[in-house]
């Protein structure tokens, strides 16, 4: 689908305050356009990463969907889905809730590890560019404590799901600058 953006400029006499004003408040939105793509591109890296983007597939330790959440991270984020019933019935956890699901756990995550973000966001450990982008695709693979982990032991402690390790999320979705 070919995007088209058609601008209109009219020139009237104005002040230079009233002249930048509509400047800026294009500027800001244009802003937050390229922020929801990058969050979008951020999105479909993870779920590329996590599942091939597959909403109903199940991993070998039993993740669940697009995401791959295990069934104790859809607890705490007040699901109640088990592989097995959603191997049995994948209405139970539709594409929607999967994304909701996700948005909370990023939500919840940008929460824990918001010290973390602001201190370490831009650093250089372990010879990793360290950005949000990459604390928060870390946190999803092993939970905030192993970021934590990670972060605190300068990548010494470098927890895994037996195939990625927090390092490697962090090192390849380093690229994606969240705000």
């Amino acid at each position: 689908m070919k995007k088209t953006l058609i601008m209109l400029l009219l020139v009237l006499p104005v002040s230079a305050a009233e002249y930048e004003k509509p400047y800026r408040d294009i500027e800001a939105g244009y802003h937050q356009i390229l922020l929801a793509e990058e969050w979008e591109a951020f999105i479909e890296a993870l779920a590329t990463s996590e599942s091939g983007g597959d909403w109903y597939v199940i991993n070998s330790i039993g993740a669940i969907g697009r995401y791959q959440f295990t069934e104790h991270t859809l607890q705490n984020l007040g699901y109640s889905v088990t592989s097995a019933a959603f191997k049995c019935d994948s209405s139970i956890f539709t594409a929607s809730m999967q994304h909701e699901a996700l948005k909370a756990l990023f939500r919840y995550n940008e929460t824990i590890l918001s010290d973390f973000i602001n201190h370490y966001d831009g650093m250089i450990v372990d010879g990793v560019f360290v950005t949000k982008g990459g604390i928060l695709a870390a946190a999803h693979l092993s939970g905030a404590g192993g970021v934590k982990a990670w972060l605190c032991s300068a990548g010494t402690v470098n927890r895994s799901d037996g195939h990625t390790s927090v390092k490697d999320y962090l090192i390849k979705f380093s690229a994606y600058r969240l705000k």
